[in-house]
């Protein structure tokens, strides 16, 4: 009888370290793109929050963002196709977005909403995400398996001239939509490799080590 306990034991404790492997390596990203634009007063520019999972299976994601409500106005939230149910608030400087799947989830990297904005007044308008790290409340939030996965946040910074003043390309005059210029996409660091690979080595080893000690227990 206390054999079979132990092997239990033994088999429940293996699952469970290779089932959380990979949410513990996992460094989720958020970021948006583009990082810097110069657009004119009265006019509307486009910002895309991007996603990198860290190939971990996301199911949900909350998007937190502090924004100078003197110089723009929130004007519209369209969800990409990685999470496409998509709810919004804003509060006068705080846009709040929850993205979820109805089914299945989502692992790699891609746009997980566009947002629209209206130039207000000439300035530096700064958008940050609202992110404390180990929190899962009221801040940005990644979701996989029932666990926060998010690391890094890269907000950005917008350049709102008078009409007529800003470059060839980066913006509209009063009432149209500031023209987009591509922008690639940057090369999010790559963090978590080394802890993936010593968390591996450790759990193999206990592994082997459990393996073995089951073995013996079976010859007895």
């Amino acid at each position: 009888m206390i054999k079979k306990v132990i092997l239990n034991l033994i088999v429940v404790f293996s699952f469970f370290l290779l089932a959380s492997q990979s949410v513990l390596a996992a460094d989720a990203s958020l970021s948006l793109i583009p990082k810097t634009k110069n657009v004119t007063v009265g006019s509307t520019f486009d910002v895309d929050v991007q996603l990198n999972t860290d190939d971990a299976p996301v199911s949900s994601v909350d998007v937190v963002l502090n924004y100078p409500a003197d110089k723009l106005e929130y004007v519209d939230t369209i969800a990409g196709s990685v999470l496409p149910t998509m709810t919004d608030r804003d509060e006068d400087g705080t846009l709040r977005l929850n993205l979820n799947t109805t089914s299945g989830t989502y692992s790699g990297v891609g746009t997980l909403a566009t947002i629209t904005f209206k130039a207000l007044k000439t300035g530096e308008a700064p958008i940050t995400f609202v992110y404390v790290a180990g929190s899962t409340t009221s801040d940005s939030n990644v979701n996989s398996n029932n666990s926060d996965i998010l690391k890094v946040v890269s907000g950005g910074s917008y350049t709102i001239t008078a009409t007529g003043s800003n470059d060839s390309g980066s913006g509209s005059s009063s009432g149209q939509s500031a023209t987009t210029t591509p922008t690639p996409r940057p090369t999010l660091p790559v963090t978590g490799v080394g802890d993936s690979v010593n968390y591996l080595t450790s759990v193999g080893a206990i592994f082997i080590i459990l393996s073995t000690l089951s073995y013996f227990l079976y010859l007895k």
